[in-house]
């Protein structure tokens, strides 16, 4: 091997761990890596037949990835009151491929949101990346809030197709639009 080449290690499906017995026997036996927000461990297992792997491993992602804010499901919108409540009593704006409903809270309130993308955007795959990326946009924003807010996205067919990139544009202009965030 050249002495500037990097070693490949290509891990199949039979090398993952996924008994509970084996996770005890990884975690006092294997060797552990920790970087950003994964931690890796790995067993190294004596030389066996050809068809045998040679390491077992496991991936385990922390909580909270660096200094980033999680989305916990406290901040999450669920009940039916709930969005009842921010359609008759919270204000409205429609802009790009948003829809947004909100209702601003009181001081040390936690924001909460929600997502909903209808059938008119497409199949399930369509949807549910509407949905991810708009998480995405309220988990990395939450902090810019000038007030603690609920607040109800309805992603439209604009949305659809466009990079992250699009639909963080599209989630900060509106939100600059109804002033919660600051220019």
């Amino acid at each position: 091997m050249n002495p500037g080449a990097s070693a490949r290690l290509r891990l199949t499906r039979a090398m993952r761990i996924r008994q509970g017995g084996d996770f005890a026997r990884l975690k006092q036996h294997g060797q552990r890596l920790a970087q950003g927000g994964l931690v890796l461990n790995w067993l190294e297992l004596p030389e066996g037949a050809p068809s045998q792997p040679q390491a077992r491993f496991a991936v385990i992602t922390t909580r909270k990835l660096g200094n980033a804010v999680i989305l916990t499901r406290a901040m999450r919108i669920r009940q039916g009151r709930d969005f009842a409540r921010l359609k008759s009593q919270g204000r409205r704006l429609a802009q790009g491929g948003l829809v947004l409903n909100w209702l601003e809270l009181p001081e040390g309130a936690p924001s909460r949101f929600a997502v909903i993308t209808t059938r008119k955007l497409g199949n399930a795959v369509i949807r549910n990346r509407a949905r991810r990326l708009l998480r995405e946009c309220f988990r990395l924003h939450q902090h810019a809030l000038r007030v603690p807010v609920e607040m109800v996205l309805i992603a439209r067919r604009s949305l659809v197709g466009q990079s992250f990139a699009g639909v963080e544009a599209d989630y900060l202009a509106i939100l600059r639009s109804a002033k919660l965030i600051s220019n």
